[in-house]
């Protein structure tokens, strides 16, 4: 299915905007709506630009760490959709591990830095709805940092529920998500500030504040605690292969602080059943 992006993208002069709206789309519904506050914070243009210069460095380093183990332990084939792409960061991760990627995400804005960034791969601006595309499609599908976004848990099945649609007979599904350590206020995480009023006591579901102290970026997240994945993915046609909560480790080229006592992230290995 050929389709323009949805905010008019067809109808545009701008060279840009062109290109993005003449390839292929590819739409997944990972977020619907959050508060109005956080939406026109995390997803703004001036979010985005900050966003864009903040590489894989750092405490989010640490997520990314341990993925090339992880995908050349269980992928199988290199068709990949990174679910949630942002400014492309992790669409170029995943390209230098020699897999055939497209990126996808919900946000206008960030898709402009990433295609400025990397014009010669495909990115895509999601809609609202199912994704256009046959199932079993992908060997591989990649999301860094989306569901711990997402605001609700029939969201959060919808999503879950869609990936298992697109992805092949056992198809892989790489998760980094936060943990239930990453917004506490008394961290002290390298790349994070999290000591915001936000952040007490959270229950499950409670909206979360973070920081990027080198960009000054600000993002709302959503407490979803291990338990709540774990009963999303297994319930929603998953198979959980590997749980993993990376550490920071002597000798990284780093001055970890509570990353080398606990860690901000949980990354799950999942197979499609």
């Amino acid at each position: 299915m050929k389709m323009a992006f949805s905010l008019s993208f067809s109808q545009t002069n701008n060279p840009l905007k062109k290109k993005i709206s003449s390839i292929f789309l590819v739409a997944i519904l990972f977020l619907t709506s959050i508060g109005h506050s956080s939406d026109e914070i995390s997803y703004s243009q001036e979010n985005a630009k900050k966003y864009a210069k903040f590489g894989i460095e750092g405490t989010s380093w640490l997520s990314f760490r341990d993925i090339p183990f992880y995908v050349k332990k269980y992928v199988k084939g290199k068709k990949t959709l990174d679910l949630g792409c942002g400014a492309g960061r992790s669409t170029r991760f995943l390209t230098a591990l020699g897999l055939d990627v497209v990126g996808v995400d919900i946000s206008e804005q960030y898709l402009k830095e990433a295609v400025f960034i990397d014009p010669k791969t495909h990115f895509f601006l999601s809609e609202k709805g199912k994704i256009p595309s046959i199932e079993n499609s992908y060997d591989f599908v990649f999301s860094s940092f989306v569901l711990i976004m997402i605001p609700t848990k029939e969201e959060l099945k919808n999503t879950v529920k869609e990936v298992c649609r697109i992805l092949k007979k056992e198809g892989i599904f790489i998760v980094i998500t936060g943990s239930e350590e990453m917004h506490s206020i008394d961290k002290k995480w390298l790349s994070y500030e999290t000591s915001f009023p936000e952040n007490k006591n959270p229950k499950s579901g409670d909206r979360l504040k973070v920081m990027i102290k080198k960009v000054g970026a600000i993002f709302y997240d959503y407490n979803w605690l291990e338990d709540d994945y774990s009963k999303l993915f297994t319930s929603n046609g998953f198979e959980i292969l590997e749980t993993h909560h990376p550490l920071g480790k002597d000798n990284e080229g780093y001055a970890w602080s509570s990353e080398k006592e606990c860690s901000p992230y949980i990354v799950y290995v999942l197979k499609k059943k």
